[in-house]
């Protein structure tokens, strides 16, 4: 068992000069937390989480950061297999998803709520080899 603390802020400056601060301080208990370092290869796919994998210490999350030193791009598999979906991750950029709930592509309309069970992530650019950090964490 353990804790995460997301604590900062983002501050926007609007076109007259004038900041628009947006504070924020997130503290959650977790039963298992996962930390990982990936390296990524120029032009290489390399798979990050699997819920059925035996690498894969925490099988559903409720919380999941990740910060990569250079552009990556991340596919997602959904638990309907025909449900993948994408998203870049931009270099010193965190990325935190919530939960590891998702939607196929027309469930905002109202179709069932499916959850990951693949991330992969890919470096699109050929120009580098990526680290990436991950830390995977389950309520």
């Amino acid at each position: 068992m353990g804790s995460i603390r997301v604590k900062g802020e983002i501050v926007v400056t609007r076109d007259s000069g004038e900041d628009a601060p947006i504070p924020f301080d997130f503290t959650r208990t977790f039963t298992a937390i996962d930390d990982k370092v990936f390296t990524i290869g120029t032009n290489a796919t390399r798979t990050l989480w699997d819920k059925t994998g035996a690498e894969t210490a925490v099988d559903e999350f409720d919380f999941m950061l990740m910060l990569a030193t250079g552009t990556l791009d991340v596919e997602t598999t959904a638990s309907s297999s025909s449900d993948l979906g994408s998203f870049r991750l931009v270099k010193d950029l965190p990325t935190m998803l919530g939960a590891d709930d998702t939607s196929g592509a027309l469930a905002i309309a109202g179709a069932n709520l499916e959850t990951f069970v693949k991330l992969r992530a890919d470096e699109p650019l050929g120009s580098a080899t990526v680290s990436l950090r991950m830390i995977v964490a389950k309520i």
